[in-house]
């Protein structure tokens, strides 16, 4: 569940070839957690920067913290569209064989409560970063326990889920979930999402995935590395320039530079 792309290959009817790793709901789950450990680090280093700040003059903590209100709309909708391709569609056709715990689907709640009001959080703390006379450290301790909390929900709900997938597997076949992948969540998919869905694998990886999904060379090319790079630069970079330290010498500097 969750694949990024998908071809009209030539799916068997084993799951031989398909290891546990790289399981689409798998891989969905693990991009999700790469975004979650990311964000952790850049809150972390926007702590040490609050704090070492006696206000909030400090150039660093405007660009950072509105980095990260730049990005956290996109893991917000990264994680919306991950729990509603659960429930409408990959939850209502395994049922169909396989009996799911309740808690999947009232999980949800949870955490969609949990993840909006981190999300109001980061837009406080964007505002608090601009108030020359008060200091946005408790701001910052604030969020980072509120998201942390909300990580570790997740990490529960991600293992639970993946206990059910040998239960999956055991039936239904590849190419059922190979088409229900493509007929119903594919087409539902922004840019984004294929950038997020492989970003926790270097390139190598990506290109081996690629093939291995039966995504012609062409559309590797046009399509896929395009998205990946689209992602990289509007996305994955706003924690980079955070939680990289040559990259956030280049940005306060450039900032510096434009004053």
């Amino acid at each position: 569940m969750g694949c990024a792309c998908s071809t009209d290959r030539q799916i068997d009817e084993s799951w031989d070839d398909f290891p546990l790793k790289e399981d689409g709901w798998v891989m969905s789950h693990e991009a999700l957690r790469k975004n979650m450990r990311e964000f952790k680090e850049v809150l972390e280093v926007i702590n040490g920067v609050a704090n070492d700040s006696k206000n909030a003059e400090n150039p660093e903590l405007g660009w950072m913290t509105s980095n990260i209100a730049e990005w956290y709309p996109f893991f917000h909708k990264l994680v919306h569209a991950h729990h509603d391709h659960e429930e409408e569609t990959f939850f209502p056709f395994v049922k169909e064989r396989v009996e799911l715990p309740p808690r999947f689907s009232a999980d949800h709640n949870g955490l969609i409560e949990a993840l909006d009001k981190c999300g109001k959080m980061v837009e406080e703390l964007q505002k608090a970063s601009q108030e020359v006379k008060s200091s946005p450290l408790q701001d910052v301790e604030a969020l980072q326990k509120e998201f942390i909390n909300f990580c570790d929900m997740m990490e529960e709900h991600f293992k639970e889920e993946e206990k059910c997938i040998p239960l999956v597997r055991e039936k239904f076949k590849p190419s059922e979930m190979h088409k229900l992948e493509k007929d119903k969540i594919i087409p539902t998919l922004q840019w984004y999402d294929t950038g997020n869905h492989i970003a926790p694998l270097d390139d190598t990886g990506k290109t081996k995935w690629m093939s291995e999904q039966g995504i012609p060379w062409v559309i590797q090319k046009l399509v896929i590395w395009p998205q990946v790079r689209k992602y990289n630069s509007k996305v994955q970079n706003l924690l980079d320039e955070i939680r990289v330290p040559e990259k956030r010498e280049q940005k306060t500097e450039k900032i510096a530079a434009k004053k």
